[in-house]
């Protein structure tokens, strides 16, 4: 099936119906190379099945000089009627086609003749005439497929493709068929990822979005460039050559339409290649750069290389860019990055200038880094961490490559590029040489590997940093030590969180930064709660709330500790509306800034807020949206818990099937990442199903594992994990509707106690 056509199949559809009617009629498809013409007429020819006898010929370039070598193709399979069309029809015919002597029959009784074996053949069904690279037919055939296509009817039809006719004065290609036209443009993006998703599954969907925007809805371009990407471009550990490298097939398109510019020209659109979109009067001030003037932009127009909007002039498609880039040499590369340097500013000059160095030179890496931290503040993560990549590479010194690499891990790590992260902060690590800047990227990796499902590796890199350098750095020394115990709470063991919570609290300082201190205090409340002290968490809580306060939402620092304020309390204590609401404005921010490695977590809390308020529908629209990013941005950790979330969202509406699916899902990822925590969630939300279904033993089943993995860890505080209550009050009602009413008040009595033990009442 093909993607994004449906319009396109619509059109051949109704001309099939139409001959199967007994009304022919012809039909020309036309586009530029590579736009999916060929794909289809396939199509069209599969859907003909065993009702309509097919008829096919492609135009060869090679062959374009022999006369009737296509007709000849076309016709092959009617020749035995050739004994009931009139004797001079079939002998100019058959002469034509070479099956018989030469004839010297005139062109006019080839075409008539075609006509007539046509007719013929129609006879016992209809016959489609299928025509692929019109362009490249031999006069001879052209003029005969051409005469007869304007004379289909009744049980015969003609469909056509051709490629827009070149636009080099010299060309010899026919450009008007005289047929009705349909214009086959570019796939739409959504459909433009839909086929990279089809053909190249592997790709991570950062790569696969530059992928779709390069080839601008050109299927050919979308076959043909994942396989000019290596393995770690691929998956997103390594950046992107930009511009991205065309295909075979399609830089031969571009290489022999850019064959004939003059150098004035050639020149010109070199540094509209360096810039991407060029300003006019930043290209006509570059131009005298490299020894050409603005005029001769007229020529690339005239070609239909280039064009100019709204004062900016681009490519007529985006590979051609990468077609003339590559064909240049490094040399004149680096001129057209000198002339547009000399006349630029900000981040285009630093950039040109980057582009122009060869080596290192850091007045040109700090120029280039202070374009990046602009570009981070307009929240272009991605953007930023490109920039941050290369000004690295430019450092002569190791250590501040090794800082430009670990604040580049940071900003990709903001942008959802999880894959592309990790290879920077591992970089990092082992280009610097202060413990201070290894530090720094050895945390910000082991909360990646974390987040992205490597649960027991990165906790252990969080501990292992830390125990190096809490002699000599406290402060980050208490910052990895909270972390490590979030992340060996995911794994489940509460006792060793709390040791590692309450020992960073011991080796923080009250001169620590603010955001630090609320991170440990953050840590510490949560496993406090967990563990049955909800007063002293509440207290400590708030005082990380208060300290935090003032800190960016978006920074990657401070976003875990938000999830923390509104999924880890706001939830449990009943402040939905707030929850909902802060949420809400926080993923309005994200979304809007582009920080996807964010966005998830505001998502996830949205959508729990939203649940218990009743607002089902934007409950499953924010955890939809939150899977999809997780899957994106590769979260393998959360995207278990919205998995969760969605299992017991769908069993709640009844959607058994899915629920199932999203549960068994959440239950599997856990498992493959050693998410001991997620694990019970995962067990709880199907026995929620099962008790939504009748049925008891199976929901006392899940249910009851969920308690026992629970209690095996050492939680005791039920009202402080967001599904604590909801699966404790299943397994009640699950063991009363098996009857087994004494453990059901077993259950209800300890639930009770801690409800209205002495700790609950600070939840308000």
């Amino acid at each position: 099936m093909l993607i994004g056509r449906d319009e396109d199949l619509v059109r051949l559809g109704e001309l099939l119906a139409e001959l199967r009617d007994g009304r022919g009629r012809a039909l020309l498809l036309a586009g530029e190379p590579g736009i999916g013409k060929t794909a289809l007429l396939a199509e069209l020819m599969r859907r003909c099945g065993g009702e309509v006898t097919v008829l096919h010929a492609s135009g060869v370039q090679t062959e374009a000089d022999l006369a009737f070598a296509a007709l000849s193709d076309l016709l092959a399979p009617l020749l035995d009627g050739l004994a009931e069309l009139l004797p001079p029809q079939a002998t100019a015919l058959a002469a034509a086609v070479a099956v018989g002597p030469p004839s010297p029959g005139d062109r006019l009784a080839v075409c008539v003749a075609t006509v007539g074996l046509l007719k013929i053949a129609a006879r016992d069904r209809p016959v489609l005439v299928v025509v692929d690279d019109a362009q490249w037919l031999d006069a001879a055939s052209g003029e005969c497929i051409r005469f007869a296509a304007r004379r289909a009817s009744t049980r015969v039809a003609f469909v056509l493709a051709a490629r827009d006719p070149d636009p080099e004065p010299e060309s010899d290609h026919e450009s008007d068929h005289g047929l009705p036209t349909v214009r086959i443009g570019p796939l739409p993006p959504d459909s433009a990822r839909a086929v990279l998703d089809r053909i190249a599954p592997d790709l991570a969907a950062p790569v696969a979005g530059a992928l779709a925007d390069a080839a601008a809805g050109v299927p050919l371009a979308l076959i043909e460039l994942p396989a000019t990407l290596t393995a770690g471009q691929r998956t997103g550990r390594e950046p992107l050559d930009l511009p991205l490298s065309a295909g075979a097939q399609v830089r031969d398109i571009f290489v022999r339409r850019m064959a004939a510019l003059g150098v004035a020209a050639r020149s010109i659109l070199l540094l509209v290649a360096a810039d991407g979109e060029c300003d006019v009067g930043v290209l006509a001030a570059a131009a005298t750069g490299l020894a050409t003037d603005i005029t001769a932009l007229d020529e690339a127009e005239a070609r239909r290389l280039a064009r100019v909007r709204n004062g900016r002039v681009g490519f007529a498609h985006p590979l051609m860019r990468s077609v003339l880039w590559q064909e240049a040499t490094s040399g004149e590369q680096r001129a057209a990055h000198r002339a547009l340097a000399a006349v630029s500013s900000g981040e285009a000059r630093a950039w040109h200038l980057a582009g122009a160095t060869v080596g290192t030179d850091e007045q040109v890496a700090d120029e280039l880094e202070r374009a990046a931290g602009a570009v981070a503040a307009r929240r272009g993560y991605a953007s930023a961490a490109s920039a941050l990549e290369r000004a690295a590479e430019l450092s002569p010194d190791r250590d501040e490559r090794a800082r430009r690499l670990c604040a580049a891990g940071e900003a990709a790590t903001a942008a959802g590029m999880t894959a592309r992260a990790l290879d920077l902060l591992e970089r990092a690590a082992d280009t610097a040489c202060s413990p201070a800047l290894r530090a720094r990227a050895a945390h910000r990796r082991g909360l990646v590997m974390v987040w992205s499902g490597n649960v027991t590796s990165g906790a252990t890199l969080l501990l292992d940093e830390a125990d190096r350098i809490e002699q000599h750095d406290r402060s980050r020394a208490a910052h990895l030590l909270a972390d490590a115990a979030t992340a060996f709470l995911l794994l489940g063991y509460l006792d060793r969180s709390l040791d590692l919570a309450e020992r960073a609290v011991a080796t923080q300082t009250r001169n620590d930064d603010p955001g630090r201190r609320a991170h440990v205090l953050a840590a510490q409340s949560w496993c406090l709660a967990l563990r049955g002290d909800a007063a002293q968490a509440r207290d400590l809580l708030q005082e990380a709330e208060r300290l935090a306060g003032p800190l960016d939402p978006l920074a990657p620092a401070t976003a875990p500790l938000l999830f923390a304020f509104n999924w880890r309390w706001r939830l449990p204590t009943g402040e939905f509306e707030r929850a909902l609401r802060e949420s809400a404005q926080l993923a309005d921010r994200a979304r809007t800034a582009g920080a996807l490695g964010v966005l998830p977590q505001p998502l996830h809390t949205m959508a729990g807020a939203a649940y218990r308020l009743g607002d089902w529908a934007t409950a499953d629209a924010a955890s939809r949206e939150a899977e999809q990013i997780t899957i994106e941005t590769g979260q393998r950790l959360m995207r278990g818990l919205v998995l969760t979330f969605r299992a017991r969202l769908a069993a709640a509406r009844g959607a058994e099937t899915e629920s199932r699916q999203a549960g068994e899902a959440a239950r599997d990822l856990a498992k493959a990442q050693n998410f001991e925590t997620g694990y019970h969630f995962a067990h709880a939300a199907l026995g929620f199903l099962e008790l939504g279904l009748e049925r008891a033993p199976e929901a006392i089943g899940h249910l009851e594992f969920a308690t026992r993995v629970r209690d095996q860890r050492g939680f005791v505080e039920q009202g402080m994990a967001p599904w604590a209550v909801p699966w404790v009050a299943d397994l009640i009602e699950a063991y009363a509707r098996a009857g087994r009413t004494s453990s059901a008040q077993g259950m209800l009595t300890a639930l009770g106690g801690q409800v209205l033990g002495k700790d609950t009442g600070s939840l308000g």
